[in-house]
């Protein structure tokens, strides 16, 4: 009988031990199935910040993102719902000069000196569909506000043409105001000041390559309001000092289709 006891004992000691070392395995086991799944997380995050660029293989360049050449930013405020911001700053200050520093016609001598400066920003949402472990299909909308300055200084000998809010081709024209003959340059419609409003429908994917590292494209359907600035035209030297109205001015115009973004985004989150 009382090696019957002890063999019970025996028994019901190692049959309590093998179920706690099972159970402590199957803890184990959820733990690590749990964190695998966090290290195999892909896509972005609650919390997560995203920026990118824009890759072309057909051009061989790398740029900013989209055809404003904007920096842009994405903040996850859920797994599926970002808040995309962008912002873009540019300026040019060019000058071209032929010069006769030779002899003494100087009316031959020509300088033309540009300046612009470009400042744009937009705002907007995306909402993530489901898509697949890599695959982030999105849709968004988004508004945005861009204006530019631009002036041009064009000295030809003695006589000084100042176009402000505007560039100017290097081709003369003969102008004349009513009273004098003015030596003018015709304008680049594509160079005029401006402001532009914008309102943009969007789709487009992330596809994750790795951990936060991702490839996508994204095209909109977008109306965009310009209002292009007054230029004003004002030549000196030979002549008296006259302002001169724009002929060829178009005040404002209205455009609206879908259009693609220049390039593969390439995109990672920190």
């Amino acid at each position: 009988m009382k090696r019957t006891l002890i063999t019970m004992a025996v028994c019901l000691s190692a049959f309590f031990a093998n179920g706690q070392e099972s159970e402590s395995e199957q803890t184990t086991v959820k733990q690590r199935k749990t964190k695998t799944y966090n290290e195999d997380q892909l896509k972005a995050e609650k919390g997560s910040i995203s920026t990118e660029l824009n890759f072309n293989p057909f051009k061989g360049d790398l740029k900013f993102n989209n055809s404003l050449n904007q920096i842009k930013f994405r903040f996850f405020t859920k797994p599926n719902f970002a808040i995309r911001a962008g912002f873009n700053v540019s300026s040019v200050d060019s000058t071209f000069s032929n010069k006769n520093y030779y002899g003494t016609n100087t009316n031959s001598n020509y300088e033309s000196k540009r300046e612009s400066f470009t400042i744009g920003a937009n705002i907007g949402i995306e909402k993530h569909l489901k898509g697949t472990r890599r695959l982030s299909p999105f849709v968004g909308v988004d508004v945005s506000v861009t204006d530019r300055s631009a002036n041009q200084k064009i000295t030809s000998g003695q006589v000084i043409t100042e176009y402000k809010n505007s560039w100017a081709n290097a081709v003369p024209y003969n102008y004349y105001n009513g009273s004098t003959t003015q030596v003018l340059y015709s304008l680049n419609p594509s160079d005029y000041g401006y402001t532009r409003v914008g309102l943009n429908l969007i789709t487009g994917f992330d596809f994750y390559m790795a951990k936060h590292f991702f490839l996508g494209y994204e095209f909109n359907f977008g109306i965009n309001s310009t209002k292009y600035k007054d230029a004003e035209i004002t030549q000196t030297g030979n002549t008296s000092t006259t302002p001169v109205n724009d002929p060829v001015l178009k005040n404002k115009s209205l455009s609206f289709g879908p259009s693609l973004m220049n390039g593969i985004r390439i995109g990672y989150i920190f």
